[in-house]
């Protein structure tokens, strides 16, 4: 999903999870930055991983992965060129 914002997308997105029992969503063009909390940006059953943007305005990536799967993030695939990416 493209977010072109995601603090404006939350309802549409809680909704849309519920509905179709997602396990996985990902989501480009986040538009957040670190004055939004995870807890802000929460969905019910759903663990958040982000990488925002760390210059300039838009960007910024998201995966919001289902609480019954066991995952972590990948820290050592991130490389600086790919500023806008998560493994996990």
């Amino acid at each position: 999903m493209n977010a072109a914002s995601l603090p404006n997308k939350l309802d549409e997105l809680r909704e849309l999870s519920n509905a179709n029992k997602a396990h996985l969503i990902g989501i480009s063009e986040t538009w957040i930055s670190s004055q939004f909390s995870d807890q802000e940006l929460a969905l019910p059953g759903m663990t958040l991983f982000r990488n925002d943007r760390k210059t300039g305005i838009g960007g910024g990536v998201a995966i919001y992965i289902s609480s019954c799967l066991e995952v972590h993030q990948v820290h050592n695939l991130e490389f600086n060129n790919l500023e806008e990416s998560i493994w996990c």
